[in-house]
């Protein structure tokens, strides 16, 4: 659980999800791109494509009270849920790690506005239970995100 990678800045465009039936699953309508200063000063620009899939959050229902699995209001804390899911399919794009990939997702639930505790116990409980899910593209969409990195 130990990452150097601090969000710094974010810049995103307009993400529109279309929710399944149950609303378990988010499907990504149109292309946008997700822009994030890490505290190396680079910019990471990550792009998903149209049809792109994630489950926002992975909480379990019991625990959603604490914290959601979706917003309908707050569209950065759905992306931190979407850009960690990319993160964890790409197995970090061979430039971040599962720690940086969780330091991000943190940075950007305290970006979308969580207290440092709900953002922290999140990343603790993906510390805990995430490790089986790196590598794991349950959604075939690995292939729907790209990282382009400008120094």
């Amino acid at each position: 659980m130990e990452s150097k990678v601090k969000v710094k800045e974010v810049e995103y465009g307009d993400f529109k999800w279309q929710p399944n039936e149950d609303n378990s699953e988010f499907t990504l309508l149109a292309t946008a791109k997700i822009i994030l200063t890490l505290n190396d000063d680079k910019l990471y620009t990550f792009t998903f494509k149209k049809n792109f899939i994630c489950d926002g959050l992975s909480v379990p229902k019991a625990f959603q009270w604490f914290l959601p699995k979706w917003s309908k209001n707050n569209a950065l804390y759905n992306l931190a849920g979407a850009l960690h899911d990319a993160l964890y399919a790409n197995k970090g794009f061979g430039v971040f790690n599962r720690d940086d990939a969780d330091a991000i997702f943190r940075g950007l639930l305290r970006e979308a506005g969580c207290n440092r505790f709900h953002a922290s116990t999140a990343d603790f409980i993906l510390w805990i239970f995430g490790c089986g899910h790196w590598g794991d593209d349950t959604f075939n969409c690995k292939d729907l995100v790209t990282l382009k990195i400008i120094q």
